[in-house]
């Protein structure tokens, strides 16, 4: 096998692999996305049925909203980039970033 036609396809295998790992990043962010949703509805309605939490109370109400709220942020970041990985273009692999197939 000539040098080309062999890295031509070692890209190929690459990017083959950056579109599977994209696929699952994607799910995964989707299924925890899935799990956590209920936990804010449910803080909304405790919030709704608490007429007068204390201080105490309302903090840790406060302190779930802001968690739930930096899981869901998380869970975008890696959706996005598993968007990415799973949308190269496998007819062409000879992209411009370096460090494209390089053990992570």
């Amino acid at each position: 096998m000539n040098g080309a036609r062999h890295q031509r396809l070692e890209a190929l295998a690459r990017n083959a692999d950056d579109q599977a790992v994209g696929m699952v990043v994607r799910l995964l962010a989707h299924e925890i996305r899935n799990a956590i949703n209920p936990l804010g509805l449910q803080l909304a309605l405790l919030r709704r049925h608490i007429q007068a939490p204390s201080d105490e109370l309302q903090d840790v109400l406060d302190g779930l909203k802001e968690t739930i709220s930096r899981v869901h942020e998380v869970l975008d970041g890696a959706a996005q980039i598993g968007h990415e990985l799973s949308a190269r273009d496998a007819a062409d692999p000879d992209d411009d970033d370096p460090d494209r197939g390089a053990p992570r």
